[in-house]
């Protein structure tokens, strides 16, 4: 089947809006609003440009309640994600401050994103990760070396921890390298979960696959580790 495609606009509270018209074998008009602000109008083949224009001048205030309200719920997720930060399983209200100065810590029981630019996203991720990467050694070394202690027995030795973001994985463990790597995202979750995620890696120094033998060897040092790895889910 044939699609034939064009751009109009609109002009809503004086902001342009495209379009997309999409000329397709339908009987009605059909037109969509999507979450992005994205407008798409499904028309019949042979209707004229003319009707087409007539038909979004007469779909002007639904298109305009629409879009306010798609912003609403923009906004609101932005608040949502933007004024709520979590560290060791608690929720912390977050402040952006303007500053000249680009720095983020914990004030009055509040975490501030001190930034002389409000709006740049990129800088507030970066001073977060920077925060959560200089909490380290007082809160992920400790574990670690609790957990190697515990394993100590068993000849388990360590050559390397690397803290570092990751997208999808919240730790990972090179065998022949005595190596484990973990995410310093981790910081954002309960203090059991971080000890699982600790002693998981480090128990694939010895076995490195997820096999029944993995876990009979996890749970003899950390028996409610189900328990724990269920947090993150709460």
């Amino acid at each position: 089947m044939t699609i034939k495609t064009s751009i109009d606009k609109i002009i809503i509270n004086d902001e342009e809006y495209e379009i997309q018209i999409e000329r397709k074998k339908v009987r009605s008009l059909r037109l969509m609003i999507y979450p992005t602000l994205k407008l798409k109008l499904v028309v019949p083949r042979q209707v004229t440009d003319l009707y087409i224009y007539q038909h979004i001048n007469s779909k002007r205030n639904w298109i305009e309640k629409h879009i306010m309200k798609f912003k609403i719920q923009q906004n609101n997720k932005e608040i949502e994600q933007n004024n709520i930060f979590r560290f060791l399983g608690n929720k912390y209200l977050q402040k952006i401050v303007l500053s000249d100065k680009n720095s983020a810590n914990f004030e009055n029981n509040e975490f501030v994103i001190f930034t002389s630019n409000k709006s740049d996203l990129q800088i507030q991720d970066k001073l977060t990760q920077e925060f959560l990467l200089n909490q380290v050694p007082s809160i992920l070394n400790p574990i670690i070396d609790k957990y190697l202690n515990l394993l100590q027995p068993h000849s388990l030795t360590l050559n390397k921890v690397v803290f570092r973001t990751m997208k999808s994985r919240w730790g990972s463990c090179t065998k022949l390298k005595k190596k484990i790597t973990l995410n310093t995202n981790l910081l954002h979750e309960p203090v059991e979960f971080i000890e699982y995620v600790v002693l998981h890696e480090l128990c694939h120094l010895k076995h490195p696959n997820h096999r029944p033998q993995f876990y009979h060897f996890l749970e003899q040092f950390m028996p409610d580790w189900k328990e724990r790895k269920k947090l993150i889910k709460q």
